[in-house]
Formats: structure tokens, C-alpha cells, sequence
């Protein structure tokens, strides 16, 4: 899944209103009423345990004076909420289109944050060689997560004509490391594609590096722009792939970089997503992409909950 902004002129188009979308906190995926009631009283034990923990935190900091950081209350609760949903799913008491439309919603907030879906051929029209082209693929600790990012970046590269810059971004969150190094576990599979895929190996354009300092989304970023990646003299366009449910945080980020960004010559913006809307990728039978998914979705859901999201 392709999405793109453009960092120099002011967009027109209109995404859709995903605000219906808070249902999904309804949990019409689940195949009874009595199922539904079940989550609803889970979800209202979530309510009262964030409460408690956001007075306890309040507490606690005021003893040591120190203020409260909320994305933390959020991101225990959202944590602990997608654990559940997780066993849920497993045990098949959700519809089985409960992950089409989980996606469905990183999708739409994607576009809420200023980003217009792109098919494969229109990008592939707009990609031109006078421009300096950079794919900055993101790591993860989840193996089948993170060799499917590597695998849709080697699509596109197929599909692309102009030469690009490849950085593979990551080392690791810090102890314990499934992947002790993230960035050269991607590069090691990339060589190894490119081995394989004669097609790939026939079009080397690109010239791969390797950042292996940053340790999370933020530092991704930042550690980007303190290299030298990015043009000076030509205009830059810049690819940054990763699973399809993390491009909202992405997204997130990359709003507060954008006058960075911009600042650097950056002219647009292509965010890439590992794996589809309808197709049937083998990441999405991943116990963690569906842990990390949900998530995501529910951290989201959260953050926007005092300004958006309607009561149950």
C-alpha cells in the first residue's frame, strides 16, 4: 500500500471521515451479544484501571516532583487491551474480518493525517531520475514483520526505474534482543533477494547503507536527518516502508519533522505498507503483527478518545 504528500504544495484531496470507525471499540466483530457484553465490561475494567493508574502516577510524582507523561498511561492500557484482543482472536471468537477492518483503520487515519493512497503504476509515472530518491526501511523485532518490510521494499525497487538510496534503520529497543542488530538482519535478507531474484539483480540501482544507532520510531528519524542521506542539490523524495499499521505512527512522527524535512529539500513524502487491505500476506498469521496491530489501533483510539471518540 502506497500513500503519498507532498511537502511543497497544498493538497486537495478530502479523506474520508473515519470518526464511525470508534465502532470498532463496540466490538460488532464479536459473533454474540453476550460476547459483546463481555468486552464492554472489559473495556469499562480498562476505564477504571487507567483512572487508577493515572492517579497513582500523579501521585507518585508529585512525591518526586516529576511531571506526569500520559502516552505512558496510554500505552499500558492500550498494551494490556490488545493482549486480550489478541487471545480473542486466537480462539475465533472474533468475526473472521476482524483484522480487515483493524487495517482499515490505520489505513483511514493514514489519509485523516494528510496522506493520499497511491497505486503502484501512478507511482511508478511520478518517480523521476532528477530527483534523489531515499527508501528508509525501518526495523522491528519481529522477525516475519521485518523481512516482510524488506520484501515490499524489493517490490518496489523492481517496479521503479530511477536509482535510489536504500537505508536500513534499527538496531534494537535495548535488552532483551530477539534481533541484536535490526538494520544488518535486513540487509543480510536483502543481499540474499537480490542473490535469488534475477530480476532484482539485473536492476541495481540502488546503493544500500546501514544505520544502526537508532532504537525506536523518534530516533529513527532523527538519526536520518543527522546523516547524510539526503540530498543537497537535487530535490529529495522520500520512501519509508514498514508494516501497514505502523505508517500511523510513522505519520505521527514524520508531522513533527516536517519543517525538517522540507528544510533538507524533501519535496514529497511515500509512506509503504508491507501488506494490503484484501490480500491474504502471511505477516497478518503473525501472533505479534496481531498483538502489534491491535495495539497500535487501540494507543490511537485512546489518544484521540478525550476529543473524538463517543461514549460507550
Amino acid at each position: 500500500m502506497y500513500y503519498v504528500r507532498s511537502l511543497t504544495t497544498i493538497s486537495t484531496y478530502t479523506p474520508r471521515d473515519f470518526t464511525s470507525d470508534w465502532r470498532f471499540l463496540d466490538f460488532r466483530e464479536f459473533q454474540h451479544s453476550s460476547q459483546r457484553r463481555f468486552l464492554t465490561e472489559l473495556l469499562a475494567t480498562f476505564e477504571a484501571s487507567l483512572q487508577s493508574t493515572q492517579r497513582t502516577q500523579t501521585e507518585s510524582a508529585k512525591a518526586v516532583s516529576l511531571p506526569v507523561d500520559p502516552n505512558d498511561v496510554w500505552a499500558y492500557i492500550a498494551d494490556a487491551a490488545a493482549a486480550v484482543v489478541t487471545q480473542l482472536h486466537y480462539r475465533s471468537v472474533l468475526q473472521p474480518t476482524f483484522l480487515k477492518r483493524a487495517l482499515g483503520y490505520c489505513h483511514f487515519v493514514v489519509q485523516h493525517l494528510g496522506y493520499e493512497p497511491r497505486s503502484l503504476d501512478a507511482l511508478r509515472e511520478s518517480v523521476v531520475a532528477s530527483q534523489n530518491n531515499v527508501m528508509l526501511v525501518v526495523g522491528c523485532q519481529t522477525p516475519t514483520l521485518l523481512y516482510s518490510r524488506v520484501d515490499a521494499a524489493a517490490r518496489l525497487l523492481i517496479h521503479l526505474s530511477p536509482s535510489f538510496r536504500v537505508v536500513f534503520a534499527g538496531k534494537n529497543p535495548g535488552a532483551p534482543a530477539t534481533i541484536p542488530n535490526e538494520a544488518r538482519e535486513m540487509e543480510v535478507y536483502f543481499s540474499s533477494l537480490v542473490e535469488r531474484d534475477p530480476v532484482l539483480d539485473h536492476h541495481k540501482r540502488f546503493r544500500v547503507e546501514v544505520e544502526s544507532q537508532s532504537s525506536d520510531t523518534k530516533t529513527n528519524f532523527a538519526h536520518f536527518l543527522n546523516s547524510s542521506y539526503l540530498s543537497l542539490t537535487m530535490p529529495n523524495r522520500l520512501f519509508v516502508v514498514s508494516s501497514t499499521f505502523h505508517l500511523m505512527r510513522i505519520a505521527q512522527e514524520l508531522d513533527r519533522w516536517s519543517d525538517a524535512l522540507g528544510g533538507r529539500g524533501v519535496v514529497e513524502i511515500v509512506l509503504v505498507g508491507a501488506e494490503g487491505l484484501h490480500d491474504d500476506h502471511q505477516a497478518k498469521q503473525d501472533r505479534m503483527y496481531v498483538k502489534s496491530m491491535v495495539y497500535e489501533v487501540f494507543l490511537d483510539m485512546f489518544k484521540r478518545r478525550p476529543l473524538d471518540r463517543p461514549s460507550l
